[in-house]
């Protein structure tokens, strides 16, 4: 049945970090399997259950969270036209699957382990580094948990962390994969350009008065002006609000505390490890180590990994396991631990780098945090303000005399398009950044009042069209000038893709380049190698992309990126060596890893939907979220 659900939807993706490893769990849809059932759940796996309180308190969590960032006008009725209730469910659905599975398996965190979790998180920490109840019970009240919901939930988390860590612990991309991609993305090609410029062509001849206007008639849309529209409209912003917000030292320093986590860059490590399935032979290897062996040929002794296998790059403490993250962690650069033991065998791990944690001093932070919370503060602000507005109008003021009550100035516009320009075609300023404020001006019939409209940033505005000035064709006699640049570039195009396919030709005939170069008066230059992301003055991206689509000694012909046009010749692919130990290989490894470990997880979640029987009980869930 769960098949099923997977129709018709996105994504969700959910990131669980293990070692580098990132998860993303694929969703379902809604709508198709909603089925009545006579439960008090809204939700069942296998006798789990989601009932509706639970549901309400995440999805009021993940509200509030939003609230954070887009401030407290950001209703309950906004969040659910963007899907924020089914997203919710879809999340705890999807848990809910994976710790079942974990149950079944024997999965299981002991408290000690959850409490050390807690313990070492750095969001808890005082400015000593130990464990503070306090900052502990304050991000619990932030975030809308009890400390008896946040310790079940993560729990959970470091249980289901357990399955996909046995899942995807082995995800080793092959070498030739590794190797190929490498190379791809780092081929480089030589070429040879020849440059038409527009000055290589004679000035065309002058057009009779008779070819403008048959050009004017043939091409009509290019001589009409669009629709102007003339409008009146009140705009109200938190940005123009917010400088007048005053804030306490007191405030900005407790908003500094609360957000932390947010200024503080976790430590991370590069490390290389050796893994091992038997303590004997982790203390054998450990011992030869000591003697000063070299540590990647003991890898490959013991574990038939190359280098570039055995090297992880910025790992949290929290992508480690629990078991060793403290003794990995403690370690200095350039140091070899003891054999390590952990749920995935013996381990031997060497800090390659070693990054400390960071955090920005309040000094450095302090505007920031001034801007946000004045604009949060101007946004609440705004919303009694806009209602004042709107009671005005509802009293019978003009938009004019509305704006008066509340303190501003209604504005004018004498002319704007669709595309946002003057009749002399600069772009109109100072506008409300949203879409809809244009819609609104040509959605709307002349003298209706729009309904007052809410942007994303927290402000409002609302317009009225005065006048329209419908689109027309404009007389030849005040576009004759445009009608001859026009033609004129249109001619010179011509000719000059005209002239390009000429020497193409003529070198795809077997004529050298440089003759033909010289003959005509032309430069020809010998380009360094240039990589797949390369663009300039002679080569546009397409350009690039058709020279790498080439065969050696193939001629091509394209338009420059200022004008004029190219002839290039590929003359030479240099393909490049497959380091080891280079830097974007790593980058590039750890990206193939994720992918992997996306794929095996995409793979076993289809298993456990074919596996379990899910039941969404649609009474409930219309009660708890009923139609708007």
């Amino acid at each position: 049945m769960l098949i099923s659900l997977r129709k018709g939807a996105g994504t969700w993706v959910a990131r669980i970090f293990i070692g580098l490893l990132v998860l993303s769990f694929a969703v379902w849809g809604i709508a198709d399997f909603l089925g009545a059932r006579s439960t008090t759940a809204v939700a069942s796996i296998e006798g789990r259950e989601i009932d509706a309180a639970s549901l309400e308190n995440e999805f009021q969590r993940e509200l509030y969270r939003l609230q954070q960032r887009f401030g407290s006008s950001f209703d309950s009725q906004q969040a659910r036209s963007l899907g924020l209730d089914r997203q919710v469910l879809r999340q705890m659905i999807t848990r809910m699957m994976f710790d079942e599975n974990a149950e079944e398996l024997g999965l299981y965190t002991p408290d000690s382990e959850v409490a050390k979790i807690i313990r070492d998180d750095p969001v808890f920490a005082d400015p000593f580094g130990g464990f503070d109840r306090a900052r502990f019970e304050q991000a619990l009240r932030n975030n809308g948990y009890t400390e008896r919901d946040f310790i079940a939930r993560t729990r959970e988390e470091m249980t289901r962390r357990q399955l996909i860590a046995g899942l995807t612990s082995a995800t080793l991309p092959p070498r030739h994969m590794l190797k190929a991609l490498y190379q791809h993305q780092n081929e480089q090609r030589k070429v040879s350009l020849i440059e038409i410029p527009q000055t290589a062509l004679p000035e065309p001849k002058p057009f009779e008065m008779a070819e403008l206007r048959e050009f004017y008639d043939d091409n009509p849309g290019l001589f009409t002006a669009p629709e102007y529209r003339a409008v009146t409209y009140v705009s109200m912003q938190p940005e123009a609000l917010a400088d007048e917000i005053a804030l306490d030292e007191t405030e900005l320093r407790e908003e500094y505390e609360n957000r932390l986590a947010e200024f503080t860059t976790i430590g991370t490590r590069d490390i290389a490890q050796i893994l091992f399935t038997e303590q004997s032979k982790a203390e054998a290897a450990y011992a030869r180590l000591q003697e000063g062996e070299d540590f990647a040929a003991i890898a490959e002794e013991f574990s038939g990994l190359s280098p570039d296998e055995i090297t992880l790059t910025g790992i949290t403490r929290n992508e480690l396991h629990p078991d060793i993250a403290a003794a990995v962690f403690a370690l200095e650069e350039g140091a070899i631990s003891k054999p390590l033991k952990s749920p995935l065998g013996w381990q031997i791990v060497r800090i390659d780098d070693k990054r400390p944690e960071h955090v920005q001093p309040f000094a450095d932070v302090r505007d920031k945090i001034s801007r946000d919370l004045a604009l949060q503060r101007a946004e609440s602000a705004l919303f009694d303000i806009s209602n004042r507005f709107e009671d005005a109008r509802a009293s019978g003021e003009t938009l004019e005399e509305a704006a008066r009550t509340i303190g501003l100035q209604a504005r004018k516009i004498p002319a704007i398009d669709r595309s946002g320009n003057a009749p002399d075609g600069t772009s109109v300023t100072d506008l409300p950044s949203e879409a809809e404020f244009l819609g609104d001006i040509f959605d709307s019939a002349p003298g209706e009042e729009n309904d007052l409209r809410e942007t994303r940033a927290g402000g409002y505005f609302v317009v009225r069209v005065d006048t329209i000035t419908p689109s027309a064709l404009r007389p030849f006699e005040s576009v004759a000038d445009e009608v001859r640049s026009a033609m004129r570039a249109r001619a010179t195009a011509q000719a000059l893709e005209q002239l390009a396919n000429d020497i193409r030709a003529r070198a795809e005939a077997g004529t050298p380049l440089a003759t033909i170069a010289e003959e005509r008066g032309l430069t020809l230059t010998d380009r360094p190698a240039i990589g797949r992301n390369f663009r300039g003055e002679l080569l546009s991206p397409a350009a690039t992309a058709e020279i790498f689509a080439a065969e050696p000694k193939q001629i091509i012909s394209t338009p420059a990126p200022k004008g004029g046009f190219v002839v290039a010749r590929l003359d030479e692919i240099l393909v490049p060596d497959f380091p080891a130990d280079d830097s974007q290989t790593a980058q590039l490894n750890t990206a193939l890893e994720n992918q992997m470990a996306d794929d095996i997880l995409a793979q076993y979640q289809t298993v456990l939907e074919q596996q379990y029987e899910l039941q969404i009980n649609q009474n409930q869930l219309a009660s708890l979220f009923p139609d708007q």
